[in-house]
């Protein structure tokens, strides 16, 4: 119906499988990330292959950081604002280009969501929020949405509040937990249903030059110490070069800035 009514539409962040649909419509489509799922029955931070995640864990915990859920409606909003503030000056961009990638607004209530705050002294050092994906009415997995770290936080209080997420998760029987989105990062075996092989290039180009941007190499770097399983999300748009639309999305995004 969608097609219908605008058939110039691009999708941004969709599944494989619906850009395989929409391939199949005409639409051109190429990955532009990967998601990180976590299977929280078989994650333990203390296997080998998450050694530098174990250690980060503990680094952050033997600096005194503490890990507290709490409704959002809990914390003072001055407290929140401040350290978004903080978190935003340590980007290599303002939030006018990261406004494109990162969703404003972000305090916001939302029914659902799950919020965990690190703490150092007292002090609100760092957060993190989880939306949920409903079935049946029930909550089968969560997807990491907001993360904010300050920049005097020790080292490690990021991957600490991730794991206390997955953890606390774990308990209440939740399989599967995902990282989000790693921004254009390249897939080790690209699959066969991309067909946009200008706009993919440029998408390279935007991961491997556009730390100026947002740091996507980091981004990345983070997720995979998790050793999650990847999944490609897709865009797809009905011209095989899509710049004018992109800008189009781009300005919206930034509301016009």
């Amino acid at each position: 119906q969608l097609l219908i009514e605008d058939p110039k539409t691009i999708f941004f962040h969709i599944s494989k499988e619906l850009a395989g649909i929409l391939k199949q419509l005409g639409h051109y489509v190429t990955p532009m990330g990967i998601t990180h799922r976590i299977d929280t029955e078989t994650y333990s931070p203390k296997a080998n292959s998450h050694a530098t995640l174990h250690y980060q864990i503990n680094r952050a915990r033997k600096e005194g950081v503490n890990i507290i859920e709490r409704p959002l409606s809990q914390v003072s909003s001055e407290s929140l604002e401040a350290l978004s503030y903080r978190w935003l000056q340590t980007k290599p961009t303002n939030t006018r280009y990261l406004g494109f990638l990162l969703r404003q607004n972000i305090f916001k209530p939302i029914p659902g969501t799950r919020w965990l705050f690190a703490y150092k002294n007292s002090k609100l050092i760092g957060f993190h929020s989880y939306f949920p994906t409903i079935k049946e009415n029930s909550v089968v997995s969560y997807t990491a949405e907001f993360t904010r770290i300050c920049p005097s936080a020790p080292k490690g209080t990021n991957a600490l509040l991730t794991h206390t997420a997955i953890t606390t998760f774990q308990k209440e029987n939740i399989k599967t937990v995902s990282l989000g989105l790693a921004p254009f990062a390249p897939l080790s075996s690209p699959p066969h249903i991309s067909n946009a092989p200008l706009t993919e290039f440029i998408f390279k180009l935007i991961y491997q030059h556009g730390n100026w941007i947002m740091n996507f190499k980091g981004l990345a770097m983070h997720k995979n110490h998790y050793r999650a399983h990847k999944e490609p999300i897709y865009f797809a748009s009905p011209n095989p070069l899509p710049i004018w639309r992109l800008f189009k999305a781009y300005r919206l995004m930034t509301n016009g800035h």
